[in-house]
Parts: C-alpha cells; structure tokens; sequence
C-alpha cells in the first residue's frame, strides 16, 4: 500500500497496515499451463480420469520427500486449474502432503478462542 492509499486516520497516528499473511502461499501458475487458460485449452472434467490422477499422485504424496512439498503443492494445484482432479480430491491430497511432515491436521481454521480445527471435521475431506 503506498502512502497515497494508506487511510488518514493511519496516517495520524504514523502506523501503516500490517501485512496479512495466513496458511502456505499458492505457487505461481506455470507459463505452459497459463497458455492453456489463456487459449481455452482445458479439457473437461473426467471422473474416471480424476480417480485415476487421484491415486497417481496419492502414491508419489506418500513417497515424497520434505524437499518434495512445495514442487507437490504446485502440481496438485495445477492438476486442478487443468480439470484434472476434483477440487474435493485436491484438499485430500494437500492435507495428506502437509500433515505428512508438519505432524498437524494439515488444512485447518483457527477459532476465535484460538483453537485449531481440521477442514475435514466437517467431512469435506
């Protein structure tokens, strides 16, 4: 935020917003795969294909390495942009990946009281 946008009350008081920053940051959406929104190249969803892609990349989740989460991240989320997976299979596979090596309940909401909640409590996982 510049200092022509910040608020004047802000201002006043010589504070400037803070930067809001919450759970792992999305990567960037590869060059190949931004060609292939921009030219309206991505296939229709398939659920047989979906199951398939499902337990593909269940496999390699379960045999990454730590090195591996950010690389896996990217890919399960393009795999989603391109119609390749359901984005309810997306969540399972992300919370596979990130509960694998951060010993937590993987992608979760925190609760005014400040207590950790699993996504998947609701069974939306």
């Amino acid at each position: 935020m510049s200092s022509d946008d910040l608020p004047q009350w802000l201002a006043e008081i010589g504070r400037s917003p803070a930067r809001h920053q919450s759970g792992r940051p999305v990567p960037p959406i590869g060059d190949r795969l931004q060609a292939k929104l921009n030219a309206g190249a991505v296939p229709e969803f398939n659920e047989a294909e979906s199951l398939r892609y499902f337990e593909e990349y269940g496999i390699a989740v379960d045999a990454c390495g730590e090195h591996e989460v950010d690389d896996f991240n990217a890919r399960i989320l393009d795999a989603m942009t391109e119609n390749k997976l359901s984005s309810k299979q997306t969540m399972q596979l992300l919370t596979r990946l990130f509960s694998r090596f951060s010993g937590t309940d993987g992608l979760s909401r925190v609760t005014a009281a400040g207590q950790v909640e699993p996504l998947n409590r609701w069974g939306a996982a």
